[in-house]
C-alpha cells in the first residue's frame, strides 16, 4: 500500500521531518510495516519492447508517496483480521503447503488469496491506499530509466539475498518466500519481481494501455477488473519486468497479494 506525504495521515506521519529525502522511513503503528519515501520525479512508463498492453511508452510525472517495503504479510493480515475488519481467510493453504495462513511458520510470507476489495479493506483499515499503477512501476523501476527488472537488465536467480534475486518458475520451493529473501532495489523495495501479483489501485483498461494522464495518472474510471502487477514464484522471467501488466477480476482471490 502507499500514502502521499501531502497531507499524511494520521498514523504516518514523519516525525520530525524538516526535508524528507530518498531513503527517509517510518513504519506504521498499526500493522508495522515500514515505509519507503519516494521523491517526486518524472519517468517514462512502459516498454516498447514489451507486449503491446505495455505500450505506448508514455511520460508520467508523479508527487511524492510513501510505499511499503514489502509485500503485506500473513502476520499483518492476521492483525486486520483481528481488528474485525478484514475478511476471514476461507483458503488457508498455499500452492505446495496445506498450512499456510495462521501457521506461524509462515507469518512472514506474503499474504495471498485475497481479492482486490480484501486488499482495499485492508489499506483503509491501515490508513493507507493501494499504489496507483504509475507509482508501482515507478516506485518498481528504483531510479534506473530503460530497465527490464527492478535491478537492470540481468536475469533474475534464485540466490537468496542476490541483487538480481527474484522467486519465479525456476525456484524452489515452488512456492512463496518470506519476504525481503533478496535485496533491495534502488528505493529500498523488496519483491516488486516475483513471489506473488500486486494488486494495484487503477482498473484494467480493455486489455490495453491507454494512459490518462501525465500528472499522476488514476488509470480508467472503470472496467472489469484491477491491474496486476511484478510476477509471482509460478511465472517465467519475462513476467517479472516492472512494465508487465496483468488483471484479475475485482473477486478473483489466488496466488496475488499486495502492498
Amino acid at each position: 500500500s502507499s500514502a502521499s506525504p501531502q497531507p499524511p495521515a494520521p498514523a504516518l506521519t514523519p516525525s520530525p521531518a524538516p526535508a524528507l529525502a530518498l531513503g527517509a522511513t517510518q513504519i506504521s503503528p498499526l500493522d508495522g510495516m515500514v515505509l519507503s519515501y519516494i521523491p517526486a520525479g518524472t519517468f517514462e512508463m512502459g516498454s516498447e519492447s514489451g507486449s503491446p498492453y505495455e505500450q505506448p511508452v508514455h511520460t508520467v510525472t508523479l508527487d511524492a508517496f510513501w510505499i511499503d517495503q514489502t509485500e503485506v504479510t500473513n502476520a499483518m493480515y492476521a492483525r486486520c483480521m483481528a481488528a474485525g475488519v478484514c475478511n476471514p481467510q476461507h483458503n488457508t493453504s498455499s500452492y505446495s503447503r496445506s498450512s499456510y495462513y495462521g501457521d506461524a511458520a509462515y507469518a512472514d510470507y506474503p499474504v495471498i488469496h485475497v481479492s482486490w476489495s480484501d486488499a482495499s479493506a485492508y489499506c483503509a483499515w491501515a490508513r493507507r491506499q493501494l499504489p496507483t499503477e504509475a507509482q508501482w512501476e515507478y516506485a518498481a523501476r528504483g531510479g534506473l530509466a530503460d530497465a527490464n527488472y527492478p535491478w537492470g537488465d540481468e536475469s533474475p536467480r534464485c540466490t537468496l539475498g542476490a541483487q538480481n534475486g527474484a522467486q519465479y518458475d525456476d525456484c524452489s520451493p515452488d512456492d512463496t518466500l518470506p519476504v525481503a529473501s533478496f535485496a533491495p532495489n534502488g528505493y529500498g523495495l523488496y519483491d516488486m519481481a516475483g513471489n506473488v501479483w500486486e494488486w494495484v489501485a487503477d482498473w484494467y483498461d480493455a486489455g490495453y494501455y491507454r494512459p490518462s494522464a501525465s500528472k499522476d495518472p488514476k488509470g480508467p474510471k472503470s472496467g472489469e477488473g484491477h491491474v496486476t502487477r511484478g510476477g509471482s514464484w509460478g511465472n517465467e522471467p519475462r513476467s517479472l519486468r516492472v512494465s508487465v501488466r496483468a488483471m484479475g477480476m475485482p473477486t478473483f482471490r489466488s496466488s496475488t497479494g499486495f502492498r
